[in-house]
């Protein structure tokens, strides 16, 4: 759900983008049957996303804790911003 200028930062592996201002329009374009993460800078933008994808009746979809910051003790590569 981060911004389309947020991504030069990094991203995480099988990432579907969406930008959150988009999600009420675009979320038809998510799996219903696989587990979903959404993630953003520190985890606030998603926790919206989550309770809205919930709200149209997907089940396993669950937000980054800490958002792609909390990623980067796995790859370092990404940076801070």
């Amino acid at each position: 759900v981060r911004y389309h200028e947020e991504r030069s930062y990094g991203v995480l592996p099988c990432d579907h983008h969406i930008v959150m201002n988009e999600i009420e329009t675009r979320y038809t374009e998510l799996p219903r049957d696989k587990k979903i993460v959404v993630y953003c800078r520190s985890g606030n933008r998603s926790a919206y996303v989550v309770s809205f994808l919930e709200h149209k009746g997907f089940k396993e979809v669950y937000t980054l804790e800490g958002g792609i910051f909390a990623w980067k003790k796995y790859d370092p590569s990404i940076e801070e911003y």
